[in-house]
């Protein structure tokens, strides 16, 4: 059922900066100090190798002393990638970060300001950055200049989580998460926050008895805004549903509201007869919707409903990724399953202006699907990214890669340029992970993985 509005609290600019002249980038501590002076980083402390990798745009770790995780990345029309994610190299604690990299993978600007969770990212054709999280203040929408110098407003919602943004043509952001409203369970959560960050133009929250929770949101040309999470209600709100009962104790679902947000388009679980995640979506100018997430199987006996015809029609082991395309009013297309013969994750998905979805995640299986195209076509040692881009139909990969070092290596978020070249975040341990441009900086980087395309 549809809640009540939740509460969006305002914090004002807390400083307008601007950098020093004759450097070439910088990072900017976007609190005020005791002293009145900015914290900087210059892009000369990250040290820089030489090593080419001629099938990559660029690669590179994103890192200092503590440890980083790239955890949401976003590309402009011009090729430079946003990244935000968390940061342990300054003050001596956890504070979320903004980073901005030119198309060849140099640092335009990285920034910090405390906080503990960075969960999405997305960017205005001005190249403003938006992004949500759980800051000093709680949960968090905050939008930041294009040079990265200054907080243009920050707006506190009164939700338990925020998961992920996007932004239309206007400005106007529209953010999911979850929230509990003080009745039976946890809802998912949903707004559209006007183009100044000062109110809602919409709010709500929608969900059954038990927890239900948005992580990924997505919008169309028209305004419907999609989401995917998780639930393990039984009753929750469904309209033309494609799958109409809990198959198991969780069940992903996906949900299309209308332009308002004031009804369902559309409203399904999706799922099999164990737990099932949807992490992420992304939608195509046609309207398609395109999930990702994870899925397990009982006993390996195939229960997720994925299509024949696809590119792996059966579970591969210890819990797969799965992708799935919806139709304009809900109908699913196509699904199928992403995995070998232990556990991945679908973290993120990404679309092409032509309906072509890329996919990353992690996978811990020596047998994880690559392709003849694959940067990496076998499995290091330990937990890895992987980068696949599906087909059209979903019967095929163009290319399929394992993306890693020796040590433990996470996708956490991919983006797609116009013209397909694809863009990849995440966290590694590795001291080997592979890079164009910077060397690593701590235990755990951030990086940034840019593939040009098969």
């Amino acid at each position: 059922m549809f809640r009540s509005p939740t509460s969006l609290n305002l914090l004002a600019v807390v400083a307008l900066m601007t950098g020093c002249a004759g450097e070439e980038s910088a990072t900017y501590d976007l609190l005020p100090t005791d002293s009145g002076k900015i914290s900087h980083v210059q892009d000369g402390q990250l040290a820089t190798t030489k090593q080419q990798i001629a099938s990559l745009g660029f690669s590179t770790y994103l890192g200092f002393a503590g440890d980083e995780y790239g955890n949401a990345i976003a590309v402009d029309t011009a090729g430079n990638s946003y990244i935000a994610g968390t940061t342990t190299s300054f003050n001596g604690t956890t504070n979320v970060f903004i980073a901005k990299m030119s198309p060849t993978g140099t640092n335009l600007y990285f920034t910090y300001l405390p906080g503990t969770q960075a969960r999405g990212i997305a960017v205005d054709s001005t190249g403003n950055a938006y992004v949500v999280g759980i800051l000093s203040g709680g949960p968090t929408v905050l939008k930041i200049n294009a040079a990265g110098t200054s907080i243009v407003y920050s707006a506190t919602l009164g939700w338990n989580e925020i998961s992920a943004i996007q932004i239309d043509t206007s400005g106007n952001a529209y953010v999911t998460g979850s929230v509990n409203n003080g009745v039976a369970g946890v809802d998912v959560a949903v707004g559209k926050i006007n183009p100044t960050g000062t109110g809602f133009l919409y709010a709500l929250a929608f969900g059954g008895t038990g927890t239900d929770r948005g992580n990924g949101i997505a919008i169309d040309r028209s305004g419907n805004a999609y989401i995917t999470g998780n639930t393990d209600s039984t009753n929750f709100p469904l309209a033309t549903a494609f799958q109409t009962v809990l198959k198991g104790p969780q069940d992903a679902f996906v949900t299309k509201l209308n332009a308002t947000g004031s009804a369902l388009s559309y409203s399904t679980y999706l799922g099999g007869n164990t737990y099932d995640y949807g992490n992420a979506i992304a939608v195509d100018t046609s309207g398609n919707a395109y999930v990702t997430g994870s899925t397990a199987s009982l006993n390996g006996v195939q229960s997720f409903p994925v299509t024949t015809g696809t590119v792996q029609f059966n579970p591969g082991g210890g819990g797969d990724a799965f992708a799935a395309k919806f139709g304009t009013t809900g109908s699913r297309i196509y699904a199928t399953y992403i995995g070998g013969n232990a556990a991945e994750s679908g973290s993120s998905i990404a679309v092409s202006a032509s309906g072509i979805a890329y996919v990353t995640g992690y996978t811990s299986s020596t047998n994880f699907p690559t392709s003849n195209l694959a940067y990496q076509r076998f499995a290091p040692a330990e937990v890895n990214a992987f980068v696949v881009q599906l087909t059209a139909t979903f019967n095929a990969y163009t290319y399929s890669t394992y993306l890693g070092g020796s040590s433990a290596d996470v996708g956490s978020a991919i983006a797609v340029n116009s013209t397909g070249v694809t863009y990849v975040t995440g966290n590694t341990f590795s001291a080997d992970f592979p890079t164009t441009v910077y060397l690593p900086g701590g235990q755990y980087d951030a990086f940034v993985t840019k593939f040009n395309g098969p």
